[in-house]
């Protein structure tokens, strides 16, 4: 039976004591991953199931309308619109990548493994880490070069809009003339290299390949240095060591135990090593789950726009003839004012909202670790109102800019977004001009 499983090269079988681990590489877009898991999981039917996913994250993988129950207005008020449109651009994202080639939405092989295990009576113990935590560490692992390559990277997929161009051209290809049709036809029987933009079948399960992968991870750390470790490395170690406690803690009453863990292949080769060197090296998921302090710049960077205004005025007050007051208002409350309105007039937010940002920016910007975008984001929902219907689409409807721009809820999260940032380079700008204004 083993070496069945292990015919594929996506199963990998650990054993140490009485304890027996099967650890399955997937492609997170593939179909015959899917498949796999299930019926390694039948046939093994094995006492723990270990899913690559983590308890906080799992329920966005298991319902379309998971953002069904999203308060935009909430979450504008707490600050947080810019983690949570990060984490519904990758939940479209994993979607939108299974409909391009074909597929399964991405990841939902972890979802087959966890209803398999149920089905043969195992105990499913999730044992990825955080995706915050992972995020964090990998952003303060990075250097400024791959930083900026990143934002790049994301960028190019932020603002791919061919699907919804190809989309707006179909819908136009409705009422097109005779000439159109025949154009279409004469396009048709013309070459072209567009396939060669998308996966096949066979390339995505030549993603799954052992002996390729090593040169891959090499590609991504020249690509991206700093990026590999958090991301891929750190989490080998840290979820061979969750499902090595899972195993130990597990009670079975005679016999071995059994796990099967489902991973992206792309963790094979550091999870296996990380086994190996369990006895020796002990792995401390605490000091794994350690979310690196920010920048004492950050902080500095809050407080010191409100501090550094404040004396501006108490010396420009003192010193300086009543005349240049007006002159004092009009440095800063004018470039808040104009950078706080032009980021919400970006956003696409309601003339309301517009004229909101402009008048409170200037005070706003005096509030330590308080943005525009808190109450700008908050009046949006008010006024556009996103339905629990609207919420629900997004992750149908969103996976790129575009698609924030069309769903009421997501654009409530972008004003919220946008409106803090510009309020940001309006209050560094009126600041400069203040001071300029005082001492000159």
């Amino acid at each position: 039976m083993e070496s069945e499983l292990e015919a594929s090269g996506n199963v990998v079988i650990l054993e140490r004591g009485d304890t027996k681990i099967y650890l399955i590489g997937t492609a997170h877009i593939s179909q015959a991953s899917i498949d796999e898991v299930e019926r390694v999981i039948r046939t093994v039917k094995p006492d723990l199931v270990c899913p690559e996913l983590h308890p906080a994250h799992a329920h966005v993988f298991s319902r379309d309308d998971v953002w069904r129950e999203l308060d935009p207005a909430a979450v504008a008020l707490r600050g947080q619109a810019r983690p949570i449109l990060s984490a519904i651009l990758a939940d479209g994202y994993r979607r939108y990548l299974g409909q391009q080639f074909g597929g399964p939405a991405a990841s939902l092989e972890f979802l087959a493994a966890a209803a398999t295990g149920r089905e043969v009576g195992a105990q499913v113990v999730l044992v990825d880490r955080r995706i915050n935590i992972t995020m964090a560490r990998t952003w303060a692992n990075m250097s400024l070069k791959g930083k900026w390559t990143l934002l790049q990277l994301v960028a190019e997929v932020l603002f791919d809009t061919e699907d919804d161009e190809d989309e707006e051209d179909d819908e136009g290809d409705e009422d097109g003339d005779e000439d159109g049709d025949e154009a279409a036809e004469e396009a048709a029987e013309e070459p072209t290299d567009d396939s060669n933009d998308e996966l096949t079948a066979d390339e995505i399960e030549a993603l799954k390949d052992q002996d390729a992968i090593p040169d891959m991870l090499d590609e991504l750390s020249e690509l991206l240095p700093g990026l590999r470790e958090p991301f891929i490395d750190e989490r080998d170690r840290y979820m061979m060591a969750t499902i090595a406690a899972a195993a130990a803690a597990y009670d079975q009453a005679e016999g071995g135990k059994t796990v099967v863990a489902v991973v992206g292949a792309a963790h094979l080769p550091g999870m296996k090593a990380a086994f190996e060197h369990l006895a020796d090296h002990p792995i401390d998921r605490q000091a794994l789950e350690e979310i690196p302090p920010k920048p004492a710049w950050i902080s500095l960077a809050q407080w010191s726009v409100p501090v550094l205004a404040s004396c501006a005025w108490a010396y420009g007050t003192l010193s300086v003839p009543g005349t240049a007051v007006q002159a004092m208002m009009t440095a800063w409350a004018l470039p808040n004012a104009l950078a706080a309105a032009a980021a919400t007039m970006l956003a696409r937010g309601k003339p309301l909202s517009i004229a909101a940002a402009a008048a409170i920016a200037p005070v706003i910007a005096l509030i330590p670790r308080v943005g525009a975008g808190h109450a700008i984001g908050w009046l949006e929902a008010q006024l556009r109102a996103p339905s629990p219907e609207d919420c629900g689409q997004i992750s149908t409807q969103v996976h790129n800019i575009a698609g924030i721009y069309q769903n009421p809820a997501t654009r409530v999260l972008l004003v919220a977004l946008l409106s803090t940032a510009g309020a940001a380079v309006g209050a560094g700008v009126g600041l400069v001009w203040l001071w300029l204004t005082v001492l000159l």
